[in-house]
């Protein structure tokens, strides 16, 4: 046993996966199976891997090949709708192959005949683009024959305006002279009170309502003649425009129709696969191999493994080494006063826990008590196991170390140099009895291991005192203050 000081004592079973790794190595290391287990189990593992496989690849096969006569009816009928098999023929239960033939002749039947299906969708836009001019043109051509008509309206109007104004200034061919005054009367000669336009005066605006009139006179045929070309332009828009659309009405009932036919096919399609699929899952393929000698195979593959790998002899042999070193644990629980330390010990592989079998029944570690019982099982335990590690021989180091297990008795707090005068007598006894344990456990096996202890208490006895290799007190300390960096040394 090695002694010094230190600070408190734990596991690490609360990390993820630590307790599964602990059950699933620990009948190794206890020596219930030898290192060729663990491969013998990895194959049967593969092997079992590999069997599943293969027995499910039988029963997908078998569940294809399981013809339904209900799912064949379906397929017939939806083959009638779309016009693939006759309309007239009716799937007979005895008779699944002949349907089954009708619904390979109709998987392979040839959807387009080589011909393809039109598409209107650009002579449609292309008609909608005519249309769409004609429409503009006629309507330009509306506008234009609306205001040649306006013009032709406003020209009758002028023109009878203007014979009515010539019309009254026609009288004045009934003066001889030219030159009348127009203060008089040109009848009675007597003077008028309001003055009349003189003959010359009245003379001009005939001649300019007659040029008028004449300019009127030859205009109008030339803007009828517009008008005239205007209409029959207008005339052959509109029937433009009526050709138009019925061509764009006869490309949008080709195009519905070329559409529906596109329906037909895409379902004719989608029938066939179908179709295919199912003749597929229900004839066995010619690269398919039977399975049935491989299954053989794996099958008996796994069972020579499963007799090498015989998990009923391992755990009979894990229960008895448990047991061995659970009447250790107990032998050594009479050492220490602790709460059901008379009671038969074990350690519990399933909940990775002491067990203490009691008369009203087992008590779990948990549920004995105070720290010091914690900390006494601990220690019980954990040498117990070291002593069959020994004994076995088995592949784990030929130490322990245990950090303060005086801990519960004598914390840090209390520490006076490592006296147990300022503890009562049943703490001093209980410190004395844990430190007694150990060194009498690592010193007097037949296979004997170390004990690393690092604690504050310090036995006065001259085993305990021989035991020890460093005291850090005063002073002295694991890690010197020099290596301490954040204490100004220099590292």
């Amino acid at each position: 046993m090695r002694s010094t000081t230190g600070s408190d004592c734990s596991t690490r079973q609360g990390d993820q996966f630590i307790p599964q790794a602990i059950k699933d190595t620990f009948p190794y290391f206890l020596g219930a199976v030898d290192e060729q287990h663990f491969l013998r189990q990895a194959e049967l593992n593969t092997a079992r891997d590999a069997l599943k496989h293969l027995e499910q690849r039988a029963s997908q096969r078998r569940e294809r090949q399981n013809v339904d006569l209900s799912r064949i009816r379906r397929l017939i009928d939806d083959g009638k709708r779309v016009g693939i098999i006759a309309s007239d023929f009716e799937p007979v239960a005895a008779d699944v192959p002949g349907a089954l033939a009708v619904l390979d002749q109709a998987s392979r039947i040839e959807l387009l005949n080589n011909r393809s299906i039109p598409d209107f969708g650009a002579t449609i836009e292309r008609l909608r683009g005519e249309q769409a001019s004609l429409r503009q043109l006629l309507a330009q051509a509306t506008d234009e024959i609306r205001a040649a008509r306006l013009v032709m309206s406003e020209q009758g109007a002028f023109r009878r305006e203007g014979g009515e104004q010539r019309a009254r200034l026609s009288s004045i061919e009934l003066f001889k002279s030219a030159d009348v005054d127009g203060r008089h009367c040109p009848v009675c000669q007597s003077e008028l009170d309001i003055p009349t336009p003189s003959a010359r005066v009245l003379s001009l605006a005939l001649r300019q309502v007659d040029a008028q009139l004449d300019a009127v006179d030859v205009e109008q045929p030339h803007l009828q003649r517009f008008i005239d070309e205007l209409e029959q332009r207008r005339a052959k828009l509109e029937a433009d425009l009526i050709e138009a659309q019925s061509a764009l009405g006869r490309a949008i009932a080709e195009d519905e129709r070329a559409k529906a036919q596109q329906d037909i096919l895409l379902e004719r399609a989608r029938i066939v696969g179908r179709i295919g699929s199912f003749l597929d899952d229900v004839r066995p393929s010619d690269t398919e191999v039977d399975l049935t000698p491989q299954i053989e195979a794996a099958r008996a593959r796994v069972q020579v493994l499963e007799g090498l790998v015989n998990s009923d002899d391992i755990a009979q042999r894990t229960d008895t080494y448990l047991n061995l070193i659970g009447k250790q644990m107990s032998e050594y629980a009479s050492d220490l006063d602790l709460e059901h330390g008379g009671s038969a010990l074990r350690l519990d592989l399933k909940k990775l826990t002491v067990v203490a079998d009691t008369e009203n029944g087992p008590i779990p570690l948990n549920r004995m008590g105070s720290g010091e019982n914690w900390v006494g099982y601990h220690v019980l335990t954990y040498l117990a196991l070291h002593w069959w590690f020994r004994r076995r021989n088995r592949p784990v180091p030929a130490f322990v170390i245990f950090d303060q297990p005086s801990q519960a008795h004598y914390p840090a707090e209390r520490d006076q140099n490592g006296s147990l005068d300022p503890l009562d007598d049943k703490d001093r006894h209980a410190v004395h009895a844990l430190f007694e344990l150990m060194y009498k456990v690592c010193s007097g096996a037949e296979n004997p291991f170390q004990v690393i202890v690092l604690d504050h208490a310090r036995l006065k006895d001259d085993w305990f005192e021989a035991a020890i290799v460093e005291e850090w007190r005063r002073g002295q300390f694991l890690v010197p203050p020099a290596w301490d960096i954040r204490a100004g040394g220099q590292g």
